[in-house]
């Protein structure tokens, strides 16, 4: 019998670049106070669900704004979060 993988998305809280509806890619906002509860709901969510739905691994972009996103998560499930430089946004570049 196989196991079953289920990837679970989450994006980072609400940052100062989406409040102001802009596109920031590669560069990093910090998040905003709606942007902190978030992410403490969202691990209040994880850590309701750990019981129900195991997590096995966290993966996280190297931006500042997903990585705190991923340390609440983290501490919820009582895990480090994997540091993966694949997943940090594209740089669009000057326009």
């Amino acid at each position: 019998m196989t196991k079953e993988t289920r990837v679970i998305l989450v994006r980072h809280g609400e940052t100062t670049a989406n409040h102001e509806q802009r596109w920031y890619g590669a560069l990093d906002a910090p998040l905003t106070e709606r942007g902190r509860l978030q992410v403490q709901a969202t691990g209040e969510r994880f850590r309701r669900r750990r019981e129900q739905e195991p997590v096995d691994a966290l993966y996280v972009s190297p931006l500042p704004r997903a990585r705190s996103t991923a340390a609440a998560i983290a501490e919820a499930l009582g895990m480090e979060p994997i540091v993966e430089e694949g997943l940090r946004e594209f740089s669009i570049g000057d326009w």
